[in-house]
């Protein structure tokens, strides 16, 4: 039989280590560069979006021009595109795209979709299209988020877009010939729900200063408040209201003045 003094007996509590200063000033320091390192991660990761989806917007605009140089028309408003590549969906020729009012989708008649069907059919753009309301069939997913899209028209107009639209009254007679909008929040929903944006306030900055004038109302992209959402949220004045971090932002791409 063995006898244990107090200073003997094995695994006694008194024996027991805790975590010293330096050990738990290392454990610190780890998990802040761990943070750091998500953090940094999600900042690329957000910087890659936005300059793919500056890439594309140049990338239409390019196809754009070249579909006019080729064929002497606009793709998606060309009158006898099936005559080129049977199937496809005729333009009016008008020299522009149908108005953009939201009441007007999914109308599948209208040019607002077929713009991508003929610059890919044209082999000007990859992938295919085929005119129908479905992101990434009938239209084109953003880069800056994958679950909204697209389309194509000529103007933002409703009685009163000046207050839902934050536009001014010369920007609602304003007619270009032809824009690409970044507005479709959720294709399965149809007109007129289309409401919570599309990004960022910061986000359509970004785009704004790299592609143009940094400016929501003027130039080349410009952005504006979708439809129900309350003024001031989108566009604070004249500028980008970046201290709002909600998806507030619908976004217009001029391809024709």
């Amino acid at each position: 039989m063995h006898f244990y003094t107090t200073r003997q007996i094995p695994n006694s509590g008194n024996n027991l280590k805790g975590f010293t200063l330096v050990e738990l000033s290392i454990v610190i320091v780890i998990v802040a560069l761990i943070i750091a390192g998500v953090s940094a991660g999600r900042g690329l990761i957000a910087t890659a979006r936005i300059n793919g989806q500056i890439s594309d917007l140049q990338m239409y605009s390019t196809a754009f021009n070249a579909f006019r140089g080729q064929y002497n028309a606009m793709a998606g408003d060309m009158k006898n595109a099936s005559s080129y590549w049977p199937g496809v969906t005729n333009g009016n020729g008008n020299g522009m795209y149908e108005t953009y009012a939201f009441a007007a989708l999914p109308d599948l008649t209208k040019e607002h979709f077929t713009l991508f069907q003929h610059l890919a059919k044209a082999k000007l753009i990859p992938g295919s299209y085929n005119n129908t309301y479905v992101l990434d069939v009938g239209y084109p997913s953003l880069k800056i988020d994958k679950t909204k899209g697209m389309i194509a028209g000529n103007q933002v107009y409703f009685t009163s877009a000046i207050v839902n639209f934050q536009l001014t009254a010369k920007e609602m007679t304003q007619i270009y010939k032809a824009i690409l909008f970044l507005t479709v929040s959720d294709p399965s929903r149809g007109n007129g729900t289309n409401d919570t944006g599309v990004m960022t306030p910061e986000i359509a900055y970004a785009i704004d200063t790299k592609i143009d004038d940094g400016k929501p109302r003027g130039g080349k992209f410009m952005a504006f408040t979708p439809w129900g959402g309350s003024s001031g949220l989108c566009i604070s004045g004249t500028s980008y209201n970046i201290s709002e971090k909600r998806r507030c932002c619908y976004g217009e791409y001029i391809l024709k003045p």
